[in-house]
């Protein structure tokens, strides 16, 4: 599941952000995605 939240400003930065559901059909606990590697602002998932 993707969670699309609404545009708004946090710590003076806008925010476009997404959740998703990783891991819930594994009965996994809760993680947030992050990856590893720095990337640059507005990056897609392909």
């Amino acid at each position: 599941m993707v969670v699309d939240h609404t545009r708004s400003i946090l710590a003076g930065e806008l925010s476009q952000g997404m959740l998703f559901d990783i891991g819930y059909d594994e009965k996994l606990a809760p993680c947030s995605a992050m990856p590893e590697v720095k990337l640059p602002n507005g990056s897609q998932a392909g």
